[in-house]
């Protein structure tokens, strides 16, 4: 039957069998020794078992923020590459603070905080060879100018959950807590704190 999950299974295992990065990105972290599972998986539909869909959900959607943004030159690359390094340091502080505090769960953090940059990996996308590439202190302003708003539009286009688009349209929004004790957009807007103090 259609509604059978294990039917589901197979046909998203095929799916996924299409796109050698992101399987194998799965089938790594299903065997990491995080799981603890007695047996490492031993075939996709193996991993999409030990990781349950909601997983495989977020970490296909953590592939699609990298992939997604295609690399035109030099001088692109390099840009890519100093907003890449402050997205993973963001979002690994913001997992690490989601561990910590036990609210979420590490992996829904580490997503909320790399989807709350895909803006800045738009703004560098509308740039395709080295004679339009930007400085560094360009894409700056142009990312605190243009980033969350292009976020925005990105992730409604993705059809991605409101509550991510909500994390976004109050990232850097110091005084905005929606509740008493530390929730997913504390953790973010700390993370984003600290990375700015750590890049000066």
């Amino acid at each position: 039957a259609p509604s059978d999950p294990e039917v589901t299974l197979v046909q998203l295992s095929r799916l996924i069998s299409r796109d050698p990065a992101l399987s194998a990105i799965l089938m790594k972290y299903a065997s990491s020794a995080l799981l603890r599972t007695q047996q490492p998986p031993k075939s996709l539909l193996d991993v999409l078992r030990v990781l349950g869909m909601a997983q495989v959900d977020r970490l296909t959607m953590a592939h699609s923020v990298k992939s997604l943004f295609t690399l035109h030159s030099a001088g692109h690359k390099k840009l890519f590459m100093r907003a890449w390094e402050r997205l993973v340091m963001k979002a690994s502080t913001c997992a690490m603070l989601a561990r910590l505090l036990g609210t979420v769960t590490a992996e829904h953090a580490l997503l909320a905080s790399l989807l709350s940059e895909v803006g800045s990996l738009a703004v560098l996308s509308a740039f395709r060879n080295d004679s339009v590439t930007p400085s560094s202190e360009l894409y700056d302003k142009l990312c605190s100018e243009y980033s969350q708003s292009l976020g925005i539009i990105v992730l409604k286009k993705w059809s991605v959950d409101d509550n991510y688009i909500e994390i976004i349209r109050n990232t850097g929004n110091w005084h905005c807590s929606p509740g008493h004790t530390l929730q997913l957009l504390d953790m973010v807007n700390l993370a984003l704190y600290h990375v700015s103090k750590a890049q000066g």
